[in-house]
Order: structure tokens, then sequence, then C-alpha cells
């Protein structure tokens, strides 16, 4: 889902522009200023946004839109984010969906929950646009190792398994010509 800048393009690009600018983002909070301002912070850095008020509706935009981070909200109202990153994270399967939990919980047991429930990091209330770029870039580099090496494993399965075959014919040709 992530295109490419032309190559004259990326020599003048800041460091991780590269990685925003086709990179589609879902802020999932129930506070409307939340949302207007994380996605303008992204916004402003070349991230495309999507919004979702509630955690169901994240869930319901996830499986619509399949964005490539996800920042989530704890206390909402229909799903809370601990749940609709579970769900997130389970139907991804083996796909890396990078999500960031931006939160106003500072207590230890709230950020070990958004860890166990599947979060990669955590950003505290007020969000400081800088922390919150850096963190959304790095995990989103991640996410493109994790998706090169996913590719370079399947090649490697795919043309292991045509030697495979190629080994069950010689196999057979030799037995035929003994």
């Amino acid at each position: 889902m992530t295109a490419r800048l032309p190559a004259a393009d990326r020599r003048d690009a800041a460091p991780g522009a590269e990685t925003a600018v086709s990179s589609l983002v879902l802020v999932v909070d129930d506070s409307r200023v939340n949302r207007l301002l994380l996605h303008a912070i992204l916004e402003s850095d070349g991230f495309r946004v999507i919004e979702a008020s509630d955690g169901a509706q994240g869930l319901a935009a996830w499986r619509d839109h399949q964005p490539d981070l996800v920042l989530m909200d704890i206390n909402m109202p229909v799903l809370d984010g601990y749940e609709a990153t579970r769900r997130i994270k389970a139907e991804a399967d083996t796909r890396f969906v990078p999500i960031i939990f931006v939160t106003a919980a500072t207590d230890e047991d709230s950020l070990a929950e958004c860890v166990r429930a599947g979060g990669d990091d955590f950003i505290s209330h007020p969000v400081s646009a800088v922390i919150l770029l850096a963190r959304a870039r790095a995990l989103l580099r991640t996410r493109e190792l994790y998706n090169a090496l996913d590719a370079e494993r399947r090649e490697l399965a795919y043309y292991r398994e045509m030697m495979e075959r190629e080994q069950a014919v010689a196999k057979t040709l030799f037995e035929s010509v003994a």
C-alpha cells in the first residue's frame, strides 16, 4: 500500500518523509478534539488520515481501509481500545499492523495492558508532534522490513516447493530407467 517517491524527489525529502508520503493512518478516539489534533499533525507531515470515534467504528474502518498504522485511544464507548486492538491483531493474522496507543493514562497497569492487548507503542497526552511522528515513522519502517522479509519467505517457500517437485520428477525418471 506504500508507494515510493520518484528517485529525484527522494534525494530532497526529509528523513522519514518517504514513509509518510502515502501511508494511511487510522485515528481511533472518541474525543473529536484529539482526533482533529492527531489528524492535523499527521496530515501536515504527508500522511493520509481516516478517523473513527469508537473502537467498533475503528475495527470497521480497519477492515475497510487496511491502514498502514493505527493510533488507538483506550477508553471509548461501544468497544474500548484494548479490545479493538486485540480484534485487529487477531484478524491481521500474520500481517504486521502497527498500533500506537495514544492515551491520557499514565499508570503502569494501563500502559502494560496496552502491550498485552497487542499495542506496539504508546504515547501519553499531551501529545508531542515530534515524538508522535518519530514513533510513527519508526513503526512504519519496521512494517516495511517485516513485509520485505515476509515476501522473501514466501518466495523461498515457492522455490523450495518447485525444487521438491523437480526432485520427485527426477526420482521417478531414475526409477523408470533402472
